[in-house]
């Protein structure tokens, strides 16, 4: 069996009322006789109320009580503020129904209590907004309907009423007074014309329709209208070109320089805009980008701008926090730097915002005046109007440390004493030992190898060298060079190590010709046809190779055929008509003939000498 765990008492059974007259109020008092803390609320209820229409025609405070222990009582006070919205209206006598209940103790009570409606009793009219939910542009209009009914048995005034907008949007008037035949319904449209988007700024707004009727509370409904964003925001860059540094200098300009854009952003909307600019150089692919705003951003929110360290990142969406607040001093970058103050903002409706981009760069020593190009883009966080900017395009003029006319007044002072220089050393000519010289064919030009691992060819003019007409520079000591007869299109050279190496005048092709390395070459000899070269090394080794024009090898490492004399060679001459005839001669002050097509040595009357004489 369930034990009650609370009571409830009334301080009146029966309770009068009048509908022009004052509220009639009783209290209630409830008792909680469970042994656990909870917490009460109080309902009315008559029968036949109608539900869609009911006012509030009863006020309870409180509306809940606070929790209580077990044995404790609470109060609360009802008061009867209009007759129970019953379909046709009532008077005389009716039921109430007060029900107590307590969601802790899962249980209610309910009492009984008379109510006796004194004189003439008439319901409120019942409001209906067909289109709760309104939406427009500025310049636009909206009609806003609301149906009204006469829920009496006889013909009622009713005053209707529209807050929540501006009274001059509704060019009709804000009120319509109504009369209505008993059971009559009417539809009533207010026409809302919304100004320019300057005067209609964006959003929601909370509408009100109140409906009036002597004798009865006034009803109410609500509505909503939207007023969708239209307009839209410019961006503007100031000045288009700018020079690193600002003022350069006539004799010197500083290291790193920094310099200033002003980038604004003018809201021709009906709304507050909440906008974020970024800025990069363009076609540089070692240069950073700077992230200027968050993808996303609320409308009126604001945020701090980035430190420099935080601008500067080769992954926008990986910016770092910044490590220097406020207050602190940031170590100098030496790098190129863009640095936007603030990143993002928000434009307020018809106003302006100017952002700062600031430019920093190390100065180039040398050259001249550079030209780049940063790239600004800027963005409507929210995106609900165009943003016209064009894409603008800046342009920074980079100037050198060194002024570009002091450059070349160093540069022609340079060149000047590099004349000289090259005048002295043209004058000295090798700077080793002279092991060969020999002339070309028509006599214009001389041929020199040495020591000093140069080649050089030398112009003839009247008898005298008039200047070198190239230098030809190897990684070995030459001991011989020689042209190659006739045409003189072939330079060829023996070195030290006992390689031989040919150029082709024209094309510059190479030829190598290595048979045993470290055995060093004295002489070349070339017979006029220029299909053979014969070479003398300090191995008594005399070489024939080929190089008949067109089917030379690039590289040869075996001659065609190879005598020895017995002693060192110190230099080759062909002799004889045909030139079939070899005099080669070395230590020993020795001096034979090689007859080539023969191969025979032949020994010529020469004194001889011992191992330190050489011919």
């Amino acid at each position: 069996m369930q034990t009650d765990v609370l009571t409830t008492t009334l301080s009146t059974e029966v309770l009068t009322f009048r509908p022009d007259g004052e509220p009639a109020s009783f209290e209630v008092t409830v008792h909680n006789t469970s042994n656990t803390f909870a917490s009460f609320q109080v309902e009315l209820a008559a029968a036949g109320v109608d539900a869609e229409v009911a006012p509030t025609w009863y006020r309870v405070a409180p509306a809940v009580s606070s929790k209580i222990p077990g044995g404790a009582r609470t109060r609360f006070q009802v008061s009867i503020l209009a007759v129970p919205p019953v379909p046709s209206g009532f008077n005389g006598t009716m039921n109430l129904t007060l029900q107590v209940s307590s969601l802790e103790l899962r249980q209610s009570d309910r009492q009984i209590l008379r109510l006796v409606v004194e004189g003439s009793s008439r319901l409120p009219p019942r409001l209906t907004v067909p289109t709760p939910v309104l939406y427009g542009h500025p310049q636009e209009e909206v009609p806003i309907p609301v149906q009204v009914q006469n829920l009496n048995r006889q013909a009622v005034d009713v005053h209707l009423r529209l807050t929540g907008i501006p009274t001059a949007w509704l060019p009709d008037g804000y009120e319509k007074p109504l009369h209505l035949r008993s059971g009559e319904t009417t539809t009533v449209t207010f026409r809302c014309v919304l100004p320019e988007p300057s005067a209609a700024p964006s959003g929601e707004y909370a509408l009100t329709l109140t409906a009036e009727q002597a004798q009865t509370l006034a009803v109410t409904a609500p509505a909503h209208l939207t007023i969708r964003p239209q307009g839209h925001v410019t961006l503007t860059c100031t000045p288009a070109e700018a020079t690193l540094p600002p003022q350069p200098g006539r004799w010197w300009n500083p290291g790193v320089a920094t310099t200033t854009y002003e980038l604004t952003f003018s809201n021709h909307s009906n709304g507050d805009q909440p906008i974020q600019a970024t800025a990069r150089y363009r076609r540089e692919r070692d240069n950073r980008a700077l992230v200027a705003a968050p993808p996303a951003l609320a409308s009126g929110e604001t945020a701090e701008p980035p430190s420099e360290s935080a601008a500067m990142v080769d992954d926008p969406a990986l910016a770092p926090p910044d490590p220097h607040p406020l207050g602190e001093e940031e170590p100098p970058r030496r790098g190129p730097t863009l640095h936007m103050s603030p990143t993002t903002a928000t434009v307020p409706r018809g106003g302006s915002i100017p952002l700062q981009l600031t430019v920093g760069r190390p100065l180039p020593l040398l050259g001249w005046p550079r030209r780049k190009q940063i790239q600004v883009q800027g963005a409507i966080a929210q995106g609900d109007v165009p943003l016209r900017q064009g894409e603008p395009v800046l342009d920074l003029r980079i100037f050198p440390v060194v002024p570009f006319w002091l450059q070349l007044l160093a540069g022609a002072v340079g060149i000047v004493a590099a004349l000289v220089l090259w005048w002295y050393f043209f004058q000295r000519g090798h700077q080793g030992t002279v092991n060969s010289v020999t002339f070309e064919g028509s006599g214009q030009e001389l041929l020199s190898a040495s020591d000093d691992q140069t080649l050089r060819r030398w112009a003839i003019r009247k008898g005298r060298l008039r200047g070198r007409r190239e230098v030809i520079k190897t990684d070995k000591a030459i001991r011989v060079a020689r042209y190659r007869p006739v045409n003189n299109d072939q330079i060829w050279v023996g070195y030290e190590n006992g390689d031989i190496q040919g150029w082709d005048v024209h094309t510059r092709r190479t030829y190598t010709l290595s048979f045993n390395r470290d055995d060093r070459v004295f002489d070349i000899a070339l017979p006029w046809n220029g299909r053979r070269l014969i070479s003398g090394h300090g191995s008594g080794f005399v070489l024939e190779w080929d190089i008949t024009p067109g089917q030379t090898p690039l590289s040869q490492t075996e001659p065609a055929r190879g005598f020895d004399v017995q002693f060192a060679i110190q230099a080759l001459a062909l002799a004889g008509v045909d030139q079939q005839q070899l005099i080669v001669a070395g230590r020993f002050n020795r001096l034979v003939m090689l007859d080539l097509p023969t191969e025979q040595l032949q020994p010529l009357n020469y004194p001889q000498g011992d191992g330190n004489q050489y011919i």
